[in-house]
């Protein structure tokens, strides 16, 4: 028999496992889309739901500042389990 590969790379850096509830990226990034328009309608109830969804699931948002933007916030997000 074979031995088990070595870990892959990811797309944006170690985002960790996923847990056994965590959708797929697609629904992720879909639902951060819709955060952020939330956050820039200034519905903040709406953007706060989102996030805790997410991490119900086992998904945890990080709010960082952007690279030379002016004030834009980049979201990324990894994996977390308990």
């Amino acid at each position: 028999g074979g031995r088990g590969g070595g870990g892959g790379g990811g797309g944006q850096g170690d985002i960790g496992e996923p847990g056994p509830n965590a959708p797929p990226v697609e629904e992720i990034q879909k639902l951060i889309s819709e955060r952020n328009e939330a956050r820039r309608a200034c519905n903040f109830a709406e953007a706060d739901r989102i996030r805790e969804q997410l991490h119900s699931c086992g998904v945890a948002l990080m709010d960082e500042p952007g690279g030379r933007g002016e004030g834009t916030e980049v979201t990324t997000w990894r994996y977390w389990r308990d």
